[in-house]
């Protein structure tokens, strides 16, 4: 359901009214609009509701702007804005925005290589035109715990890279056009496909020439919108945690204590000790801390799941999630699942085995009683099928309501065939309830 609240009359802030609201309603996402002279507030129960609203908002109406609420998580993201000294043609614009975005990545992984980048971990949005050159920079799989905290010191420590002697000096001409001022307090960013109210010519669109932008989902570049295997780039975390320690620890211990942490979490067994007294979201907190916690956490962080449409991990209604399921579905042991949910995770494995035949130049070896795909009547994402599981808990129960049940899922040769199918896929099943 979609929010809107209106406060022009109000003695206090109709931002904070919103979030105050929000709040209570457990919602997740908040926008501003703008309207002539002011701005109109609004929260959606989660990135994805927004979307499926915004779609239906007509292109010339579109005026959303995300907010970055204090004190939240957000992923990675630059605002690059400056006019330019002349006129320039759109392929002058194009080349000029390729060499911001070259010098940005470059300077970027110099200063945190521990959490370096590529050209396809970024995506960029882009509002140029020939006078003035504006570029939206979004990492999806680097996320900070706090946006007026973490990212902005991150910034100022990127700042001072930039301007250092080991910096290029033409990387750092162009890096200076970094806007700090996004990283204050409740920012507003503008959102994909809107424009500023007194400026409809200027919408911000995928960057043409950068190839992973174009194929990105759209909530990719939504900057609240957290993906599950996101890794947590706040830096230094175990020095600050040390040195806000009582000061009657000594120095000795302090460095004990810094030595001893990184080799504890290096021992598999340990980890694997450790995680039956964690919930799912403790073991997230872990993944993101650093790249080396993401490789040696993630694959406790999907050997449970749990694909009910009300869990919070909310895996079949995110397509990020999705697409983190694929590259970490072997690691799934443990499965608690609907027929709604199965229905649709069954189409999924036959788009996947159906892409992989015409790869190999192979033909499908599925067996003959097994239901045909269902019509497409959502986005299909390709998921390998899963052969590892030791526990399988599969709830019969069907909604036939919810926005990835397939048509067929009151047929019962399809609630029959498609669980025996899956049963028969894992070997290793040793406990089915």
């Amino acid at each position: 359901m979609v929010l809107l609240m209106y406060y022009k009359d109000q003695p206090k802030g109709p931002q904070d009214r919103c979030h105050e609201r929000g709040d209570e309603l457990a919602h997740e996402f908040f926008v501003a609009i703008d309207v002539p002279s002011s701005k109109e507030y609004a929260s959606y129960k989660d990135s994805s509701v927004f979307l499926d609203v915004y779609d239906s908002v007509p292109e010339v109406e579109r005026c959303f702007f995300e907010q970055i609420r204090e004190g939240k998580a957000c992923k990675e993201y630059y605002d690059i804005d400056w006019t330019l000294a002349s006129s320039a043609d759109e392929g002058e614009i194009k080349k000029l925005e390729q060499q911001v975005f070259t010098a940005f990545l470059r300077v970027r992984n110099q200063h945190a290589p521990e959490f370096a980048l590529d050209n396809e971990h970024c995506r960029v949005l882009s509002s140029s035109n020939s006078e003035k050159l504006s570029l939206h920079i979004v990492i999806p799989t680097m996320v900070f715990e706090n946006n007026n905290r973490h990212m902005k010191a991150f910034i100022l420590r990127f700042q001072e890279t930039w301007k250092s002697a080991l910096c290029d000096k033409d990387d750092a001409a162009l890096l200076k056009r970094i806007d700090k001022g996004v990283y204050s307090k409740n920012r507003n960013m503008r959102i994909l496909g809107s424009h500023k109210f007194l400026d409809p010519t200027r919408p911000l669109q995928r960057a043409e020439w950068h190839v992973p932008s174009m194929l990105a989902e759209d909530e990719e570049f939504l900057i609240t919108a957290i993906e599950p295997d996101s890794i947590n780039i706040t830096r230094d975390l175990q020095e600050v945690a040390v040195e806000r320690a009582p000061s009657t620890v000594t120095r000795k211990t302090r460095e004990a204590i810094q030595s001893c942490l990184p080799k504890f979490f290096d021992i598999p067994e340990c980890i694997g000790l450790l995680v039956p007294y964690l919930n799912q979201k403790d073991v997230s907190s872990f993944a993101r801390t650093s790249r080396e916690k993401h490789r040696v956490w993630t694959p406790s962080l999907y050997r449970t799941l749990i694909v009910i449409y009300n869990h919070p991990f909310k895996l079949f209604r995110s397509i990020s999630a999705l697409h983190a399921l694929v590259r970490n579905i072997q690691h799934v042991r443990n499965l608690t699942i609907e027929i709604d949910e199965l229905g649709y995770y069954y189409n999924c494995v036959l788009d996947f085995e159906e892409m992989h035949s015409r790869f190999m130049s192979t033909h499908s070896a599925r067996p003959a009683w097994l239901p045909p795909p269902d019509i497409r009547t959502c986005l299909i994402v390709a998921l390998p099928p899963m052969t590892c599981l030791s526990r399988l808990n599969l709830s019969l129960r069907i909604s036939g309501n919810y926005p990835y049940t397939m048509p067929t899922v009151n047929d019962p040769r399809t609630t029959l065939g498609q669980p025996c199918w899956f049963i028969s896929l894992n070997p290793g099943l040793i406990d089915l309830t």
